[in-house]
């Protein structure tokens, strides 16, 4: 770059300057020192609407994850990671989220159907279980016995 154009050292005081170096570090990559004003202002254009899109993906996440006890770090934090929110014996919230959610959509599935057909499709995936399986268990048995007669 020549000395003649109009360039700025990073000022790394500055919330634009943190914002440029940012756009950067999310690579992996380190920012420049010196970049013309209008490369500069376009990279700090471009990583707030980066920055704004992860926040709003983020919020959606988290308020999907959250009623179930999971949260969803920001991207823009090192090491971004779900963690598993616990309860204060140590049980984990997912658990007992889950297990609310399930009696709940069991109770308005019995109030909107009726016990037959809720109780009737769990009833029949479970006789149809056994029955697949001691089929399964037959065919192995009568596979092996043929196999000795021979």
């Amino acid at each position: 770059m020549h000395p003649s154009d109009k360039s700025r050292e990073r000022d790394t005081g500055v919330w634009h300057a943190r914002v440029f170096a940012g756009a950067y570090s999310i690579f992996g990559v380190p920012a420049p020192v010196r970049a013309d004003r209008w490369f500069y202002a376009v990279t700090i254009i471009l990583a707030l609407v980066c920055l704004a899109i992860a926040a709003l993906a983020c919020l959606v996440i988290n308020a999907a994850t959250l009623p179930f006890g999971v949260f969803v770090e920001p991207v823009w934090r090192r090491n971004p990671r779900f963690r598993l929110l616990r309860l204060p014996g140590g049980l984990p919230l997912l658990v007992v989220a889950s297990l609310i959610l399930g009696l709940y959509t069991g109770y308005r599935h019995v109030l909107a159907f009726g016990p037959a057909m809720t109780f009737g499709g769990a009833a029949f995936t479970l006789v149809l279980g056994v029955v697949c399986f001691a089929a399964v268990i037959a065919f192995n048995e009568i596979r092996q016995r043929a196999t000795r007669l021979r």
